[in-house]
């Protein structure tokens, strides 16, 4: 599997709801970091982010553009679908990704929106 296929199977199943598969994609002491959230170290506090904490509903990502250099990639994008709360959300935003044996260990993500 390349580098790439692995960040589309990642968006698919989280884009189709599918979080199980999740745990074939990411290492089990893995490291997601993202704004406004502590960060999610473990796949079984992934897994808990995805389904119960996370503050939206449905939605699909799209990857722009991806730069992989050795067990380094970066992914461009933009997300577009529903909170929770019934409201829209359309965002652009950046992932830096860290790999180790095929898996991702580390995620930190970076949404573009006015903040100051």
């Amino acid at each position: 599997m390349t580098l790439r296929s692995m960040i589309d199977d990642m968006f698919e199943a989280i884009d189709e709801r599918h979080f199980d598969v999740l745990t074939d994609l990411f290492t089990p002491d893995c490291r997601y970091e993202r704004p406004g959230y502590a960060p999610i170290c473990g796949a079984d506090a992934l897994l808990h982010f995805y389904r119960h904490e996370r503050v939206i509903s449905k939605g699909k990502h799209l990857i722009n553009d991806f730069v992989e250099d050795g067990r380094r990639a970066v992914a461009t994008g933009s997300f577009e679908g529903v909170l929770r709360d019934g409201s829209s959300a359309k965002v652009n935003f950046a992932d830096l990704y860290v790999i180790d044996d095929s898996r991702i260990a580390e995620r930190r993500t970076y949404f573009f929106t006015p903040v100051i």
